[in-house]
Order: structure tokens, then C-alpha cells, then sequence
């Protein structure tokens, strides 16, 4: 018995497919009402196995751990018995783990404690037993807040040491969290380069001496395609918005500066920023690239909408750009308010 449920449990979840992108979100609340069946061990009072039904309420503290409290009801009977009706009431706590948290499927881990309390006729004495259980479980996000979800729990009611199944299902419902950033890149139809260098020339930063020095005839300007500075600055924002900040670093070149501070104090300040954010949004629009052929720079301009849990504003952004190694790196990187 026992093991044809659980063969049910994975038929059913393998055979829902879905086209959205979701994930777990550190911070967020979730509440699942659930269904589901419960078998008793077979000396457990000649318990029938019967179907459930209950309520998990949780919060996560990262996209990985999280903690949730449950409760279910479990109306049976005693085999063979007349008039033996026995009505359970589960509770208790569990820790869980998800892997793959920012994927449409996530499975999970879950171990926690509680207790059940055997509710029976009047004529025969209440019982209450501390219990532990452990087992997993898959969410499989419909939209970024509701998710189908299954449950396989081995719960041992302690004193007599019984072995219980529970398996449910239910819907997910997540509120609140960190939500992922989504760059909103808009540029600008290109321009002709001629009249693009007569309208708005870009200065070309000092060049270190480590580079060829700038002849003073006309230099040669191009713009960068515009897929490869999309792709380039969504690498940088995907960095940002998931933290890690090693990638993040790997922008930069070892002699940035900015706001007065060199690399590794700029990577300190922009973690200790990043680590205090949440709900981050972040648009760019006015996008603009000039690039220098024979000193390889670049400057990027772009007008910066963002805001966070800490911070919310609009300005003017400058990237400077030098390209080692036949990629673009940031050696400056400066603001300013919008006119």
C-alpha cells in the first residue's frame, strides 16, 4: 500500500509541465492548504489508513533553508470496531532545504518535530504522542507565486515507536521576498557616425602608459554592435542581482577607481550595499557607446532608474571601458544627477 502511493506521488508530479520561470525567494511568506492520505503502521491500534487534509504556513531565509509549521486533521477508525471513530490532530515544525531554488521544479528536503493527539470516544482515555518525521518534496511553479506541490513524510509517533505515512498535496501560494531584477536596456536608434561624432563627440580618458599613446591625427570611431553592449551590460546587472560579487568583480579592471575608492574598496562597498537590498528594480534607458579603435576604449552613458529597500533614485551613469585581452572591462565608473 504504502509503496503504491508513493509510486502515485511521483507519476503525478513528473506528468505536470508548465513554461514559466520562478524560483524560491529569500524572504518570502508561503501558505499551502493540502490533501492528501495517511497510513498507520499496522499494530497501531488497528488504525484504518484514511485521507487528511491541513494547512503549512512558512517563511524562508534564504532561497535554500526555510521553516514551516503545519497542522492536519486525520479523521479513522479503529478495524473491525463499531462505533470506534478516532479523529487525529498533527502540528509541529519543520526545517527544509531546497535544491535548485531558482529552477521551475525544486525539490526539498524536510525534517522537523511535533506532536498528534488522538482525540477518541468519551468512554476511552485521550492520548497525545511526541513525534518526528522526515521525508521530501517538489514545488513546480505555475506563475512566480503559485506553485503545485507533493509531500512524502515518514512520521514515527514516539513512546511505542510506530511508523506512519503521510502524503499530501497541495497549492503554494508565496508572498513577499526578494524578487529577480529585470533590466529594462532601451537605445537609442544609432546614428550615422559622422553625424553622431559632430552631435555628441564622447571624450577619450587618459590613456595608462601601458598602451600605445593616442596619435594626434583624427581617431577612427565605431560604435559597439548593440547586441554586444546588451550582452555585456546584463551580464554585469545578473552579477548584481543574484550577489555574486566575484563575477561582479570580474568586470572591473585592477586599476578601477571610482568615488575615490580602488578596486578592492569598491567591491567591499558595493557588497556590504548589496548584502543590505532587497526587492531590487533596476531600468536603463538612453543607452550610448562610443569606442575608440586604436587606444581600445570605450565609454557607455545611460540614464539609470533603480530602486531597493534601502534606496531609490535616477541618475546619469558612465561606464569606461578598456579591452584587454580582447574583452571590456570597467576602469571608471561615475554618476550624476540628471539636469
Amino acid at each position: 500500500m504504502k509503496k503504491n502511493v508513493i509510486l502515485t506521488v511521483v507519476i503525478l508530479l513528473m506528468a505536470v509541465v508548465t513554461a514559466v520561470q520562478a524560483e524560491v525567494r529569500a524572504g518570502s511568506i508561503s501558505v499551502t492548504p493540502f490533501i492528501g492520505g495517511y497510513a498507520f503502521e499496522g499494530n497501531e491500534y488497528d488504525l484504518k489508513t484514511t485521507y487528511t487534509a491541513g494547512l503549512r504556513a512558512g517563511y524562508n531565509f534564504t532561497k535554500n533553508i526555510g521553516v514551516e509549521g503545519f497542522f492536519n486533521y486525520v479523521p479513522t477508525e479503529v478495524k473491525d470496531a463499531v462505533d470506534a471513530d478516532v479523529k487525529l490532530y498533527g502540528y509541529g515544525i519543520e526545517g527544509l532545504f531546497h535544491f535548485i531554488p531558482e529552477s521551475r521544479f525544486v525539490p526539498f528536503l524536510a525534517i522537523g518535530i511535533g506532536g498528534i493527539h488522538y482525540s477518541t470516544p468519551s468512554d476511552v482515555s485521550e492520548m497525545n504522542k511526541f513525534t518526528v518525521d522526515y521525508g521530501a518534496g517538489l514545488k513546480i511553479f505555475l506563475t512566480d507565486n503559485i506553485a503545485l506541490r507533493g509531500d512524502v513524510r515518514h512520521v514515527i509517533p514516539l513512546n511505542d515507536r510506530y511508523n506512519d505515512l503521510l502524503v499530501t498535496f497541495g497549492i503554494c501560494f508565496s508572498f513577499g521576498g526578494e524578487k529577480k531584477m529585470v533590466a529594462d536596456i532601451r537605445t537609442e536608434e544609432p546614428a550615422a557616425p559622422m553625424e553622431a561624432a559632430a552631435l555628441s563627440p564622447v571624450a577619450v580618458p587618459a590613456v595608462p602608459e601601458n598602451l600605445a599613446p593616442v596619435s594626434n591625427e583624427k581617431n577612427e570611431t565605431k560604435v559597439i554592435p548593440e547586441e554586444d553592449v546588451r550582452n555585456l551590460i546584463n551580464k554585469w546587472l545578473a552579477s548584481w542581482q543574484s550577489g555574486d560579487m566575484e563575477t561582479y568583480r570580474g568586470f572591473y579592471t585592477s586599476d578601477f577607481q571610482s568615488k575615490g575608492m580602488n578596486l578592492n574598496s569598491w567591491i567591499s562597498y558595493k557588497t556590504n550595499a548589496r548584502e543590505k537590498s532587497n526587492n531590487i528594480s533596476i531600468r536603463i534607458e538612453d543607452l550610448k557607446i562610443s569606442a575608440d579603435v586604436k587606444t581600445a576604449v570605450a565609454t557607455a552613458v545611460f540614464t539609470q532608474y533603480y530602486s531597493s529597500s534601502i534606496i531609490k533614485n535616477t541618475l546619469k551613469k558612465t561606464l569606461n571601458f578598456r579591452k584587454i585581452n580582447d574583452e571590456w572591462k570597467i576602469y571608471k565608473e561615475t554618476i550624476a544627477p540628471l539636469k
